[in-house]
């Protein structure tokens, strides 16, 4: 996977690498990252991201993660993809037992009706998804530290949301350099591709590709 910018010469190849963009000029970062962002929204913008011979569309397969205290993956679209994810877990390998725990429940629903002042009906034909919803099953989001939080949303949205290519907006100044090695491990084993937007220039680890635009929006290969 590769993505490159029209007013850049290098190029970001994703292969296990961290690709790291830093931009000195306050405005420039600026334009860059809003421009990541609308097109993560659907819009046009000077940023190509292409697998092989195709080019992927932002919104589909790329994330925007401009800020991390209200990092959330039990919103209401996750929630669904994820009931979605486990209802076809549950047609292909518990079917019988989904089938057996409708019956309880629909016994149990004919039996509260029979002693109940007023007639009640329900929906046979119920999917399992309204089970789930109904003992409120979510995504994991109680985590002791901010790494296994970070860790745990970005899992949830590959195997849920097909997202191959994560923006991060400063993100190194949110981490310590124990917590920040801890993220790329965690990366490279998962396969996760990202993509740092860093305001200023922080000291070089094993395995990135950084590059710099200065005040003067010179372009330097670190």
């Amino acid at each position: 996977m590769k993505l490159v910018h029209t007013d850049l010469e290098s190029q970001f190849i994703f292969d296990g690498n961290i690709n790291i963009l830093v931009v000195e000029s306050g405005k420039v970062f600026r334009e860059y990252c809003d421009d990541i962002r609308l097109q993560t929204e659907g819009e046009t913008g000077q940023f190509t991201l292409s697998d092989g011979d195709a080019v992927l569309n932002f919104a589909k397969y790329a994330c925007f993660i401009p800020e991390y205290f209200t990092l959330d993956i039990c919103d209401k679209k996750t929630i669904n993809k994820l009931y979605a994810n486990l209802s076809g877990i549950i047609d292909e390998k518990f079917n019988n037992e989904a089938s057996l725990l409708s019956e309880k429940i629909f016994e149990l629903f004919d039996k509260i009706n029979s002693e109940s002042d007023v007639p009640v009906e329900y929906d046979v034909s119920s999917p399992f998804e309204s089970i789930l919803k109904a003992f409120g099953v979510r995504p994991q989001n109680d985590f002791t530290t901010f790494i296994e939080k970070l860790e745990n949303y970005l899992n949830a949205l590959v195997c849920l949301g097909g997202i191959k290519l994560f923006f991060f907006v400063n993100l190194r100044c949110f981490l310590s350099d124990i917590e920040y090695s801890e993220f790329c491990k965690y990366v490279r084993l998962s396969e996760i591709n990202v993509f740092l937007l860093e305001s200023s220039e922080k000291s070089k680890s094993e395995g990135e590709f950084i590059v710099i635009i200065d005040e003067d929006l010179c372009e330097t290969v670190v």
